[in-house]
């Protein structure tokens, strides 16, 4: 909600925020180790930019297949489910355009990880799968068995199975508050 208050030659606006609970988020983390899948998250980006940007990182990073998601019109998400340590998971979200308050994820939630949506979000649709960008690094480290079964789960069978999966069975479901204007 905005409230506009006109005060002798000035104009002073406060924006209220509510906090809404989202059902269901994707922790990044893995658990038993100190490693996260790759999660990305941008606002404001058209597609093809965003896949320029990705495309340039597979290269520089040697990351694996690279997953979006449409959050809503011009918002994604994008993640890699091999293993990637926290201080290169950082390093990966300073080379790109991702969002800067996204960064500060683990900072903010229960697991320590970087949280994907995953269910609705007010009057905004569950996100939804977009493409795959391959890499000719995929496989090159251990992926996350159970972050690529929570993504068939939740997206259907669109992406190929894993190269070299780990033998993890568990993970973070995580609900958790965000600001709506």
């Amino acid at each position: 909600m905005k409230i506009s208050l006109k005060m002798f030659d000035l104009n002073i606006v406060f924006w209220i925020f509510r906090k809404e609970t989202v059902p269901r988020g994707v922790s990044s983390r893995i658990p038993e180790s100190l490693s996260h899948c790759l999660y990305l998250d941008y606002d404001n980006i058209h597609l093809e930019v965003l896949e320029d940007e990705i495309r340039m990182l597979i290269e520089v990073c040697e990351l694996g297949d690279c997953h979006i998601i449409e959050t809503s019109e011009n918002h994604y998400h994008v993640e890699s489910h091999d293993y990637y340590g926290f201080d290169e998971v950082l390093w990966i979200q300073g080379l790109s355009s991702c969002d800067a308050h996204y960064r500060m994820g683990p900072t903010l939630n229960m697991t320590r990880g970087w949280i994907h949506r995953r269910s609705e979000k007010g009057s905004k649709a569950p996100p939804k799968y977009i493409k795959t960008l391959p890499s000719s690094f995929s496989g090159k480290r251990m992926q996350s068995s159970w972050h690529y079964r929570t993504f068939v789960q939740d997206f259907g069978e669109v992406i190929d199975p894993l190269i070299t999966p780990d033998e993890g069975d568990a993970g973070w479901e995580e609900s958790y508050e965000t600001l709506k204007r």
